[in-house]
């Protein structure tokens, strides 16, 4: 009897221990995620005393998008480059998600003075003046101008700015050439033919009024025999 008694101890024991590795769900250990990959942002030729919007580090897998520095006095922010200050360098306007090194990128600028362009502005046809004109005779690299439409004149309707080609022109890009040419087109207002007296005004309507008078005078004088004939044929009936 114990001898039996032993074996259904250990039979119960076996059975407990199946049912809890096929029924009881194994327990997870939580583990923590990776921390993420970053890498760092060195940036130059930023002046002493200017606050760099731009942060530090970049983090692997986001796209950065890299934030441009104020001009500072006359000299104006031309963007950030992978090389040195003259050299050939590559423009960065953002960090790709998919960079996997420390950069380094180098703050480039030109004085004012180096980059002022010239305006041409261009009459077509040229006998139409272009006169008050808003718009900017020079411009910088960093600078879009917008241009201004003209107002009409007294004989013509301003169509719009055009480039040399006929293309309408309604702003100058950052141009790296020291002159940019628009052209002002004109349409002429046609005036239809009217009689003289209405281009004279008060005047010309009075000359065609008394014209007109001593028209109707004359016809009347012309006319009073035959109306005396006309009477005395009446009363002699």
């Amino acid at each position: 009897m114990r001898k039996r008694g032993i074996q259904a101890i250990f039979l119960v024991g076996f059975l407990a221990l199946a049912v809890s590795v096929f029924f009881v769900s194994p327990v997870r250990v939580a583990t923590a995620e990776p921390p993420p990959i970053m890498y760092t942002l060195t940036f130059h030729h930023v002046p002493e005393g200017m606050e760099n919007p731009n942060p530090e580090f970049y983090i692997f897998g986001v796209e950065l998008v890299l934030l441009p520095l104020e001009n500072n006095g006359d000299y104006i922010f031309l963007g950030w480059f992978d090389g040195e200050m003259g050299g050939p360098g590559k423009k960065w306007d953002v960090i790709s998600a998919t960079q996997t090194l420390n950069v380094h990128l180098w703050a480039r600028w030109i004085h004012i003075d180096d980059t002022l362009g010239t305006i041409i502005y261009v009459s077509v046809p040229e006998e139409v003046e272009i006169t008050d004109n808003p718009n900017p005779t020079r411009f910088t690299p960093s600078e879009e101008v917008v241009l201004v439409d003209l107002d009409d004149t007294e004989t013509h309707i301003f169509l719009g700015w055009f480039d040399e080609e006929g293309n309408e022109v309604t702003s100058i890009l950052r141009h790296e050439v020291e002159e940019v040419t628009v052209y002002a087109h004109w349409e002429e207002i046609i005036i239809p033919n009217l009689p003289n007296f209405y281009l004279l005004g008060a005047s010309g309507i009075l000359f065609v009024v008394a014209c007109l008078l001593i028209l109707w005078a004359v016809l009347l004088f012309r006319s009073l025999p035959k109306m005396k004939i006309f009477v005395w044929q009446q009363k002699n009936l």
